[in-house]
């Protein structure tokens, strides 16, 4: 299977292929609008790039989220770097992680001056509070989309009587380590109450 990250070489032959100019120009508005957390922008990457643009398949889109999962760090700018990576190599990866993390910035500066200056203004309060729907509506929109497109896997045959007495087993065990912390604790709670009195005069260490 032929790995090379080049959009026209993609494992999904639908896939057009896409001028770094046309990724430049996405990623851009991308890091302006990805609102959300990581859930809202990678429903928003799964929305333009592979159900109206279609760059990138659905399958690809779906490993790359898998191995950003797995990965420790924001799992959103992972995807798009790797997506980035897909489509244009080094300088792709590059350029998507990076605009994850500039127009954010800018933004974030501009919201946060203007809330702490003219946080008091009831038109300025009524737009804080109106994106709050928007994004909860992003993260559940997001979440149905990926149920629906994330495969199903087979049903799971096993005896239950032998889950229930490996439940019992381990409960059991936990129990019996909680039941001997918690005696530890008392008898370094006796040594307390005994030696206390002789080091400690009205409260104060003699």
């Amino acid at each position: 299977m032929d790995h090379t990250p080049d959009a026209a070489k993609n494992s999904d032959s639908q896939t057009p292929t896409v001028s770094f100019a046309e990724a430049i120009r996405f990623w851009t508005k991308l890091g302006f609008i990805s609102f959300g957390g990581p859930a809202g922008q990678i429903g928003i990457m799964q929305t333009e790039l592979v159900d109206r643009l279609r760059w990138i398949g659905q399958a690809e889109f779906l490993r790359g989220l898998n191995f950003a999962m797995l990965l420790p760090g924001p799992e959103a700018q992972q995807l798009a770097a790797y997506l980035g990576w897909r489509m244009h190599g080094l300088r792709g990866a590059i350029f998507a992680g990076l605009s994850f993390i500039v127009p954010g910035m800018i933004l974030i500066l501009a919201l946060a001056w203007v809330a702490a200056t003219h946080g008091e203004n009831k038109y300025v309060a009524a737009m804080f509070f109106g994106i709050k729907p928007i994004v909860v509506a992003i993260v559940a929109l997001f979440g149905v989309m990926q149920y629906s497109k994330t495969p199903r896997l087979p049903p799971i045959n096993c005896d239950t009587d032998a889950v229930a007495d490996a439940v019992d087993v381990h409960v059991t065990h936990f129990v019996h380590l909680a039941d001997g912390a918690v005696k530890r604790i008392d008898e370094v709670l006796d040594v307390v109450v005994v030696i206390g009195p002789v080091f400690l005069d009205d409260g104060h260490i003699r």
